[in-house]
């Protein structure tokens, strides 16, 4: 059996200052050809539109974010004009929280739920059936089927490291970097936190890579790829505080010179002195920390289980060890007002971040911020938003106007960049390319 996996630009390519490495379909890519199988990957998501879709295959896989969508929905059209009866599979955080959207589309054979290695595997060498787990499929009567979820893998170790060698590491492009080649990991899966926006496409139950694994990779990484620069991509990297410090700990003990950093965000309660000391030995240069907002009350009504002191303290924390640190923002909650929103603002300032990012709220499907909006009856329509950039919004805020919300994003952005302190910060933290890259973002997304 052939089998193509496929990567879509974002949409709005216009707005994006990295093209993150698809390291979920690279592990399957890499789980697959373990088990003997061969398997081809399409990156399009570099240099896009440069590389046609190719056809005679039996299997095209894309693996779909909210960032992508569109892209993905035209190429499923594609695919199935040219190879009619082929098996079209998708994937990915969207459609794990939203399978309903792709059982409507024409030309979808398959919807894999959550990590995919061994369900996609086992759709490979099975087929459909009452054995196969985390798919949606069709019967033999064009109904739609789900036998329930796969079981999550316990044992992270077992699996092999990501099929890296299928695409050119030196394309990969994240901002801000210190150096290149730079490349990513992903050391940990699922998160047990309780945050109302986030639909957790890995579960609930945290499951981590032993600490010798997670630094075998770093040094292959190096060794073999030739990273300068490594990306933890995890959701909850130091949920874990004694692993944490032993990943750091080898990699000062083994002697890896590698610039690390999380730009995915580290909970700022999981951030102790101790863990930042050996950060910065181990090489992390830049990390992020998502407070979300300054408003105790809109703090406690995300369930981010998190204080406002906690990101005080990681905050100087890395202003003492010399991380630069950037900080992420949420605005316009349905039940936030003005005031709350000012006091993001003042504590976001206060804060003096290297990096501040205020993102418009969107509400993803299979959260429970989503349900409650659909619950109140707050949806304006049914599209959804393709970034946390957008410039209108899809539900309704009985406090703000859509026009309100923009502006108090633009004002965010300028009490805490257009100061001299900041700038300062700025050019001491970020080369002159990555602050060039930024200030483009910051005028095409209108935000300043």
């Amino acid at each position: 059996m052939r089998i193509l996996l496929i990567i879509e630009p974002s949409d709005r390519t216009y707005i994006t200052m990295s093209n993150m490495p698809p390291l979920g379909v690279l592990s399957i890519c890499a789980y697959l050809r373990e088990k003997g199988l061969h398997v081809d990957l399409l990156t399009r998501n570099v240099r896009a539109g440069r590389k046609p879709i190719p056809s005679g295959y039996d299997v095209y896989g894309l693996s779909i974010n909210i960032a992508n969508l569109e892209n993905s929905m035209r190429t499923i059209d594609l695919v199935k004009e040219k190879d009619p009866g082929c098996v079209v599979a998708v994937g990915g955080p969207i459609c794990t929280s939203d399978p309903n959207r792709f059982r409507e589309k024409n030309g979808v054979d398959l919807i894999f739920i959550g990590e995919a290695e061994e369900s996609f595997y086992d759709f490979i060498i099975n087929g459909t059936g009452p054995e196969l787990k985390g798919v949606h499929f069709r019967d033999n009567q064009g109904q739609w089927i789900f036998n329930g979820p796969h079981d999550l893998i316990e044992d992270l170790d077992r699996l092999p490291f990501p099929a890296w060698d299928m695409l050119n590491p030196g394309e990969m492009t994240v901002c801000p970097r210190k150096r290149r080649p730079i490349t990513g990991i992903i050391t940990s899966r699922g998160c047990p936190s309780h945050c109302i926006f986030c639909s957790k496409t890995m579960g609930n139950k945290w499951r981590a890579r032993s600490p010798e694994d997670v630094v075998d990779e770093i040094q292959w990484h190096m060794e073999e790829l030739g990273s300068k620069e490594i990306c933890l991509w995890d959701d909850n990297f130091s949920l874990d505080l004694v692993r944490a410090e032993r990943i750091c700990d080898l990699v000062v003990e083994r002697g890896l010179r590698v610039s690390l950093q999380f730009p995915n965000g580290l909970r700022a309660d999981r951030l102790t002195e101790e863990l930042i000391r050996k950060m910065k030995r181990a090489g992390v240069w830049y990390l992020a920390v998502a407070p979300e907002t300054g408003s105790e009350r809109t703090l406690k009504r995300i369930g981010k289980g998190l204080s406002l002191e906690s990101v005080e303290n990681a905050v100087g924390l890395c202003r003492k060890y010399g991380i630069s640190i950037a900080l992420f923002f949420m605005i316009g909650f349905p039940w936030e007002t003005a005031d709350d929103i000012e006091k993001t603002i003042r504590f976001a300032r206060r804060l003096g971040g290297d990096l501040s990012t205020f993102s418009r709220v969107v509400p993803l499907k299979g959260t429970r911020l989503f349900d409650m909006i659909e619950r109140q009856g707050g949806f304006r329509s049914e599209r959804i938003i393709q970034t946390h950039y957008a410039q209108e919004q899809t539900f309704i805020n009985p406090h703000l106007s859509d026009r309100e919300i923009s502006k108090y994003i633009k004002k965010a952005n300028r009490r805490c960049y257009l100061n001299q302190k900041a700038i300062k910060n700025l050019l001491s933290a970020f080369s002159f390319r990555d602050l060039a890259r930024m200030v483009m973002f910051a005028l095409r997304t209108r935000n300043i």
